[in-house]
């Protein structure tokens, strides 16, 4: 790992975040773990990633809440609608998308407005990743047909229909989004890990090392959807499935990732992942169904990975 080159990206990804903080006025929480997630995100997807980050940087609204009535307001002060559901509200990290319109009516964009509450620092960067996700698949959004009620968005590969007097999602079919936003947060901290404290010149990024230390070496992966990532996992953990992932997903085109992937094997199909994704993300799964998508999503594994010549580790995992 060439360190004059991580010491040099960590310097410009603090002035991207002290950029930041000049125009969202951002607390110093914020900003710490957003400079660690943006480090996280060029050792994962590279520094093409940044012409999205930009983008997105220009637009998304972080808040960090130290407690749930503040996490409470902040979410209600964002969409009145959850005043409504404020009792069922849960304190997880979430992205509210504040959508806008025309004086017609007609659909301009959105706006990612992420809230998290204060926790470890790790956990903290791995949500901020998390959700800042969410917002890049919006960077490539694309608006499919609307009319006076209701906009169609397809974005991360999912079609996610918007009710405009609300702006409440009223129907989506994310699982696929969530795996590679959930297996996305167990590649930053994988990559974080790699580093070595004593080579990196920033005494910020020193300390968090340290604070992480504790799980180098060891077979870590995310909590976030972890029934999901560990059904997916000898895939995810194949760097050319995750190449298919980082060449298609963020430019919205399923259609290039559904064919380069069936390409490896013709017994492989896209269709089985996004079906098996799409279950094992909702709450509320049973059992049996659970080890079905396993046996089905185990054989997509196999046959890419020997198609690409790849063996999974099959150490035990420590779920972070």
């Amino acid at each position: 790992m060439d360190y004059d080159i991580i010491n040099q990206v960590y310097e410009e990804i603090i002035a991207i975040v002290n950029d930041y903080v000049r125009r969202k006025n951002c607390t110093y929480e914020v900003a710490k773990k957003l400079s660690f997630t943006l480090l996280g995100y060029y050792l994962v997807l590279g520094p093409e990633i940044f012409s999205k980050l930009n983008i997105l940087l220009d637009s998304i609204n972080i808040y960090e809440c130290i407690s749930e009535e503040d996490y409470q307001k902040k979410a209600i002060e964002i969409s009145p609608r959850l005043e409504e559901k404020k009792h069922i509200l849960r304190y997880n990290p979430i992205t509210i998308w504040d959508y806008k319109y025309d004086k017609d009516h007609n659909f301009l964009g959105g706006i990612p407005n992420i809230i998290y509450m204060r926790d470890k620092t790790i956990d903290n960067v791995l949500s901020i990743a998390h959700e800042m996700s969410h917002g890049l698949e919006g960077v490539n959004a694309t608006v499919e047909s609307q009319d006076s009620e209701y906009v169609h968005i397809n974005q991360g590969f999912s079609h996610i229909i918007v009710n405009k007097e609300t702006n409440a999602f009223i129907d989506d079919d994310a699982g696929f989004i969530e795996l590679v936003t959930s297996s996305l947060e167990t590649r930053i901290l994988n990559a974080l890990l790699r580093l070595d404290e004593n080579a990196v010149k920033s005494p910020l990024l020193q300390e968090f090392l340290k604070e992480i230390k504790e799980y180098k070496g060891k077979n870590v992966m995310s909590r976030s959807y972890e029934t999901l990532n560990a059904i997916f996992k000898d895939l995810l953990d194949n760097d050319e499935f995750y190449n298919l992932v980082k060449k298609y997903f963020y430019e919205n085109d399923e259609e290039g990732f559904k064919k380069e992937y069936e390409l490896y094997d013709s017994r492989l199909r896209y269709k089985v992942l996004k079906s098996a994704a799409e279950y094992l993300a909702m709450d509320g799964k049973d059992f049996s169904s659970i080890i079905y998508y396993s046996e089905i999503i185990k054989k997509q594994a196999d046959i890419f990975n020997r198609a690409t010549n790849f063996v999974p580790d099959k150490k035990i995992l420590i779920l972070v």
